[in-house]
This record gives C-alpha cells, structure tokens and sequence, in this order.
C-alpha cells in the first residue's frame, strides 16, 4: 500500500469524528436555543463557554459578533448552524489536536488552586465540609473507560476524604457532590456509582461555576460515609 492510500482511511477517520463532533455541539445548541430562546442571553452563553479559545486566538475576530447575530436570528435552527459555523475552528482543534484543545478548555480550571486531578477525567474541590467533583468534556471517550475512569476516581476519592477526616484539620467532609453535564445525560451511570440525583443546578451555581458549559449541569451527591463504604 502506498503512502498516498495509507493516509485515506486516516482521512476518513477524521471526516468521521469531525462531523459526529459537529452533530453532538447542534445538538447542544439546539437544547440551550430551545431553553433560552432568541436574543441575547444566547450569545452570553455560548460566549461563556468559548471565552479561552477566543482569547487563545483559535476562534478567529468577529466570533462575537457572529454569534450575537445568529442570537438576534428568528428561526431557531438558522440559529444553531450559524453559531455552529462560527465555533468550527475550536471543534476542528478538538478532533485534531485534543490535547491543545483541552489546555486550552482547562486553563481557568488548571489555573484554580483549589482544583486539584484524581486522574485524566476527574478533578476535584474541598469546599468546606463538601467535595465537588468536575468532569470536562469528555463526550468522546467509550463507555467501558469512561466508567473505568470514575470508577478511579472514586476510589482515589474515598482515600484522600478518609485521610483528611482523619486528620482532624479542618472541617470534617461530610458529603460529594458531583455537578456537571454527566449527570444529566448519564442519569443511570450516576446512581450506578453510588450518587442521588437532585436535578438541574440554579442559574446562580452555573453562572458561578460553569459558565463554560453549554450543556445542562445537574446534580447529585453522595454522603462521604457511602463513599468510604462503596470505594474506601
């Protein structure tokens, strides 16, 4: 097989991922268009959620502007491939160079002190007497390892909360809260490890905490004592 021939299935390959990563970010889309509506509480979000890659320079001048005026658009799915075209230079990085584009997604995470890795999925925060649990974007990963990961995580998790209860600095952790689009769209994966779900998150949290999510965040937590009983 020549060299030429080799690089077409790699090709197709790209082609593939590129527009099932397309169909996931409509469909993202079209869910916050349906949940806002028209105007420009749209664009807010959608700018949010993109502010590193424009700052980065990978969405080119203009984005805002495109997006604040697909926002002013009256039919919705106009809307949605107009803000699409305008975000394709970050989905193409995604698929091509997910390394620089999770650098780049993470930056003001990385960046936060108090967040620390359990592993390449999970990442988490003591806020006093509570953990909270971040998953980025991992839409991608296959459901055997994404489980794998959480699973992890978990365990990892219940080692450092023992360590700390243990330790008598600070306040005790009494309970895990895992918020993050996961939740509302693996509601079942969620029970399964062990969580209660408490549905959608207050616009304050998410302005607060996930202003980079496009998606729905929902909620759920686990006491640390089912934690410890699960994975510790």
């Amino acid at each position: 097989m020549s060299e030429g021939e080799s690089r077409i299935p790699e090709e197709e390959k790209l082609r593939s991922e590129l527009e099932s990563l397309r169909s996931q970010v409509r469909s993202a889309l079209s869910e916050v268009r349906k949940n806002l509506g028209k105007g420009q509480g749209f664009a807010e979000r959608l700018l949010a959620s993109v502010s590193p890659f424009i700052e980065a320079g990978i969405i080119g001048e203009g984005a805002e502007e495109r997006l604040r005026a697909a926002a002013d658009m009256d039919d919705d799915a106009a809307s949605v491939e107009a803000s699409l075209a305008a975000l394709e230079s970050a989905i193409e990085l995604k698929v091509m160079d997910p390394k620089r584009y999770e650098e780049i997604r993470s930056g003001g995470e990385a960046r936060d002190k108090n967040v620390m890795p359990l592993n390449e999925l999970l990442t988490y925060e003591i806020d006093g007497g509570t953990v909270r649990l971040h998953v980025p974007d991992n839409t991608g990963r296959p459901p055997l390892e994404l489980m794998a990961s959480i699973g992890d995580g978990l365990r990892k998790l219940a080692a450092i909360v023992r360590e700390h209860n243990a330790s008598g600095e600070g306040e005790p952790i009494t309970r895990i809260m895992g918020t993050s689009w996961i939740v509302a769209s693996a509601p079942a994966l969620m029970k399964r490890f062990g969580f209660v779900l408490n549905g959608q998150v207050s616009e304050e949290l998410r302005r607060a905490h996930f202003s980079d999510e496009i998606r729905q965040v929902h909620e759920a937590e686990m006491s640390s004592e089912e934690l410890l009983r699960r994975y510790g």
